[in-house]
């Protein structure tokens, strides 16, 4: 008798199923619905972001503007008191506070400090106005001119910003600082 030989059963081949390629890996890319989901969310989150940086710059102006005024009427309180009460005269009061003065208040002739004009300066520079129209204007004056950025008044002894009429986001008028 022959040997017998069994054949061994066939085993069935796996079902061959459609799937959707996984982005990124081997083509495929996103759905034009996926896309539009993106951009929409990118709209949303700019949408909330821009107008904070509008704000920031604004205060950050602002915080500036109350600064220079410290700064400027600092040095104008401590002029007053090394003069023994004697004020910055409108006419020279940039001169005054950059440079070296006597107790009078004459200002050196020559920039140099000495025995005569020991006192000051006050300010290394008049700072630019922060806000308004006349921003970056670093001129000290009494008068309403264009090209001032600050007004002085020995009168009142008072430093304040040269814009009437410019207000802040809460209504305040910058010169009212």
């Amino acid at each position: 008798m022959a040997p017998c030989r069994t054949r061994s059963p066939r085993l069935p081949e796996p079902p061959i199923t459609t799937r959707r390629p996984t982005p990124g890996i081997g083509g495929g890319g996103f759905s034009l619905i996926e896309l539009v989901i993106v951009v929409v969310i990118i709209g949303i989150i700019g949408a909330i972001a821009i107008p904070r940086f509008g704000r920031g710059t604004e205060e950050a102006s602002l915080a500036a503007l109350k600064a220079d005024l410290i700064t400027l009427r600092g040095a104008i309180e401590l002029y007053r008191i090394e003069h023994q009460g004697l004020k910055p005269k409108d006419a020279t009061v940039t001169e005054q506070l950059l440079g070296y003065t006597d107790i009078d208040g004459n200002v050196s002739p020559d920039g140099t400090k000495s025995a005569q004009y020991r006192f000051g300066p006050y300010l290394h520079r008049v700072p630019p106005l922060p806000v308004g129209i006349r921003a970056g204007n670093r001129r000290i004056h009494w008068t309403d001119d264009t090209g001032v950025g600050w007004l002085y008044s020995e009168w009142n002894f008072t430093m304040k910003a040269h814009a009437s009429g410019e207000f802040d986001s809460n209504g305040i008028e910058y010169s009212t600082y």
